[in-house]
C-alpha cells in the first residue's frame, strides 16, 4: 500500500505541528535555565550576606572582649601590657623594623598574608 497524497500532508502536518512545540518548549527551557540562573546568583548573595554579618557580629564580640580583658589586666596588674589584635583577640608582639619597633600580630589571613591590625597610639 503506497501513501496517497493526504497521507502525506498530513504527516507534513504533524511534523510541522512537533517542530513548533519543540520549539515552543526549547523557549521554555530556556527561560527556566535563566530563572535558575538568577536564583543561584540570589541565594550565592544572600549566603554571602549571612556569611558577612555573622562575621562583623563575631568581630563585635571580639572587640568587647578584647577591651574587657586589658581593662581587668590594667586593673589587676596596674600596667597596660601589650595591646591585643581586635581581628584575632590575641596580644601583638613588639618587632624590630625598618623605621624602629613596632607592634604586630603573629596571626595570617586567609589569603596568606600577615595581619594588618594596627593598635591605636598610645
Amino acid at each position: 500500500m503506497t501513501p496517497t497524497e493526504e497521507d502525506i500532508r498530513q504527516v507534513v502536518s504533524a511534523v510541522r505541528e512537533w517542530r513548533a512545540q519543540v520549539a515552543t518548549l526549547a523557549r521554555e527551557v530556556g527561560e527556566l535555565q535563566g530563572q535558575m540562573r538568577e536564583l543561584r546568583e540570589t541565594v550565592t548573595t544572600l549566603a554571602e550576606q549571612a556569611a558577612t554579618k555573622d562575621a562583623d557580629r563575631k568581630h563585635g564580640l571580639a572587640e568587647g572582649l578584647a577591651e574587657w580583658l586589658r581593662v581587668a589586666r590594667q586593673q589587676v596588674t596596674g600596667t597596660e601590657g601589650p595591646p591585643i589584635c581586635r581581628v584575632h583577640n590575641e596580644y601583638l608582639r613588639k618587632r624590630p623594623g625598618k623605621y624602629g619597633s613596632f607592634w604586630a600580630c603573629q596571626r595570617k589571613e586567609r589569603d596568606g598574608s600577615w595581619c594588618r591590625y594596627k593598635p591605636p597610639k598610645r
